[in-house]
């Protein structure tokens, strides 16, 4: 693919691509966004590949409480690109204010989805042995939480605290632990860390496994992860 110029980065993933422009001003953003997608339109063209644009998105990331004038929408191939205040990437749900609010919401839902499938093992008339059912939490419940978890370790402690009350009721089910006995308890005991101790230490671990990544990308994330 076309190399990016200044001020645009590009991050390939498979077959996700997401190209990357920044700017304080916005219509610099569409400037930027628009010479490197005619240069994409050039490549696009010269390999014989077809793309629907109508699976694209643009979205404009911006600071709380700054305004702006939304700019005109980017084209690729004569079509505009949709721009949206929210939108699905590798499976994590991005909002223009990275809040990370849109995206606890779908991980709380898929959770409470997967608790539901699993009511029948965990309930307290199931003979399952407590350990089975952490067993059945750790492998089935909380990677739904974990997921893309370091991003949330800039989200507000509003958010995160909706996933924290979630992931105690998750391991209180599997322990069947009676109500005098303290989620925290509860969690020191399975050797399961409370959600927002995790996300503290995880960006650690994160950050050294990235010191060595070529992409421009990678070490410049975890400024925002600590």
């Amino acid at each position: 693919m076309p190399s990016p110029s200044h001020h645009v980065e590009l991050a390939l993933y498979a077959d996700d691509t997401a190209v990357i422009a920044t700017s304080r001003k916005p219509t610099l953003l569409v400037s930027y966004l628009d010479s490197y997608l005619n240069d994409l339109q050039l490549w696009l063209s010269e390999w014989r590949i077809a793309i629907n644009v109508s699976k694209s998105r643009a979205m404009i990331f911006a600071c709380t409480g700054r305004h702006f004038i939304h700019p005109r929408p980017v084209t690729l191939i004569g079509e505009p690109i949709q721009c949206v205040d929210t939108t699905r990437y590798l499976g994590v749900t991005l909002d223009k204010r990275l809040t990370c609010s849109p995206h606890i919401d779908q991980v709380r839902k898929k959770t409470a989805q997967r608790m539901g499938m699993l009511g029948p093992l965990l309930n307290s008339k199931s003979e399952i042995t407590v350990g089975n059912g952490v067993l059945l939490n750790k492998q089935l419940i909380r990677p739904e939480m974990y997921y893309a978890c370091p991003d949330c370790s800039y989200a507000s402690r509003t958010h995160v605290r909706r996933l924290l009350v979630l992931q105690s009721k998750c391991l209180r089910l599997a322990t069947g632990a009676p109500w005098y006995v303290s989620n925290r308890q509860i969690h020191e005991d399975m050797g399961d860390p409370l959600f927002d101790d995790h996300i503290r230490v995880l960006p650690a671990s994160f950050d050294s496994k990235l010191a060595d990544v070529g992409n421009p990308l990678a070490p410049n994330q975890c400024r925002y992860l600590r």
